[in-house]
């Protein structure tokens, strides 16, 4: 052990700089959740005095007065953030049990949820009578019949309660009306293509596709969402930053003759799409930090381990918004799944097929179990679920779920300027999505697809310890995303 902290060199090891100025973020925020800065300081002067110390790292490459002053200045700067942002979160607390009326932006793609509420999140909330904002995002439930849509302004009266998450607050049996609605030309793009999708593919195809595409579930029926639930593959309808992980992977996999330039600008490609299809949803933003900045060192030759790819995602998504360390479940998954995908299923490949490479759809296999493998303990912990039948579910099912995202992709495209060849082109997902419905449908019947098992504090640390002793025996060497991208 002690050879081990003997070797880690933060101060003369650009690579364990990197690990520790991360860990020390992400401690500091949490840090900003139990206690509060006490005293106020303007954000302005600690990107200053940033800049100042960033310069002359720049100008001193290996000052190790410089990196320790970053590894102390930038998670204290992280800390008084976070503290401001706590602060304000505490604005809810006399209004919490009040009945309210607010006014706010719808920010996602609209749904029903397991009570057949319509359900959606607001942001840029104020008071409806004397405009006083609120930090956060709120989520509305409501039983009236009132089609809402990313980016209109809505008034919304209800009983305002805390929730759950990165959502502040709740509010359900509420009334809502729009006070304006004027989709902007991305909201109208993204509507054009759902449409095009909607033409181009049979019920319930063309909502199951929207669903894997873009995480869209209005449509998608209850019994089928319950089935989903059921064998643990509700994260396939959900908006998934692992989906868009597989994809730029499988590129690089398949583009084995392709330039690096090449398949950059294929990945850049398919990234910008998925943002622009989802909204910029948080996860696949996540996703898309992940994906930057490997394919970014791939391109230029450097080498970067998996775990500092995910600490620096995890890092920067956490300063942007410290809610999602604090309270966000769907964030902890994310970068489980991620872990799983990036740093276990490499060891399980090499494991198996030692110096050979593995087709495709095998590594998919593998990357799909190592990520169920991960996220199921904080599953079970949570949740007090755990479904038995998920991890044969998602082998049967997750290496498909790539080809069908590209084939509805393509649909919708090319429905949006040729609506009768795109008829003809959506009979390849209809074919492929046809016996993964009756898959899915078969392993939810079985009365054994899932039990209650609730897994104690004391349980899920155990796991996690076991698994990353697995990880350290089993590595032989350093993983690198440039061996995998």
């Amino acid at each position: 052990m002690s050879r081990k902290l003997h070797s880690f060199r933060p101060l003369s090891n650009q690579s364990h700089f990197v690990t520790a100025l991360c860990i020390f973020s992400l401690l500091a925020i949490w840090q900003a959740k139990l206690s509060q800065l006490s005293i106020s300081l303007s954000f302005d002067y600690y990107c200053f005095a940033l800049a100042i110390l960033l310069t002359l790292l720049i100008i001193k490459k290996d000052s190790k007065l410089c990196r320790l002053a970053l590894l102390l200045f930038i998670p204290l700067a992280l800390y008084a953030n976070s503290s401001k942002v706590m602060s304000s979160l505490k604005a809810y607390e006399p209004i919490f049990g009040q009945k309210v009326e607010l006014i706010g932006t719808v920010q996602d793609d609209a749904s029903y949820n397991a009570y057949g509420d319509y359900e959606f999140n607001i942001t840029r909330v104020s008071f409806a009578d004397d405009d006083d904002f609120l930090p956060g995002r709120i989520r509305i439930r409501t039983k009236q019949n009132t089609a809402v849509y990313r980016g209109d302004r809505v008034l919304v009266s209800g009983t305002i309660r805390p929730a759950l998450g990165s959502r502040i607050g709740s509010i359900s049996y509420s009334s809502i009306e729009v006070l304006q609605s004027n989709p902007s030309r991305l909201e109208q793009l993204r509507l054009k293509f759902f449409q095009s999708v909607y033409s181009s593919l049979p019920e319930p195809h063309a909502s199951l596709g929207i669903g894997f595409l873009a995480g869209v579930r209005s449509s998608i029926p209850k019994d089928f969402q319950d089935q989903l639930s059921r064998v643990g593959l509700t994260h396939i309808i959900a908006v998934s930053g692992y989906n868009l992980t597989i994809l730029v992977m499988a590129i690089g996999k398949l583009g084995k003759r392709l330039s690096k330039y090449q398949k950059l600008v294929i990945s850049l490609g398919l990234i910008s799409t998925f943002l622009l299809i989802t909204g910029f949803s948080a996860s696949i933003v996540r996703a898309a930090i992940v994906s930057l900045i490997s394919l970014s060192c791939a391109f230029y030759g450097r080498k970067i381990s998996a775990l500092n790819i995910i600490l620096i995602a995890a890092a920067i998504s956490a300063a942007i918004n410290p809610v999602y360390l604090w309270e966000d479940i769907g964030w902890w998954l994310s970068f489980l799944a991620f872990s799983g995908v990036l740093i276990l299923a490499p060891i399980l490949v090499e494991k198996i097929y030692k110096e050979k490479e593995p087709t495709l759809m095998s590594g998919i296999v593998i990357e799909s179990f190592s990520a169920q493998l991960v996220t199921a303990p904080l599953i079970a912990h949570v949740f007090g679920s755990f479904s038995i039948i998920s991890l044969l579910a998602n082998v049967l099912v997750i290496p498909w779920i790539p080809v069908i995202m590209l084939l509805v992709f393509i649909c919708g495209v090319v429905g949006m300027v040729m609506p009768d060849i795109a008829l003809i082109l959506g009979v390849l997902p209809k074919i492929i999505l046809t016996p993964i419905v009756i898959i899915i449908e078969k392993l939810a019947s079985l009365n054994w697809a899932s039990a209650q098992l609730k897994l104690s504090q004391f349980g899920l640390v155990f796991i996690y310890v076991m698994l990353i002793d697995f990880i350290k025996l089993s590595s032989r060497k350093k993983i690198e995303l440039k061996d995998y991208i």
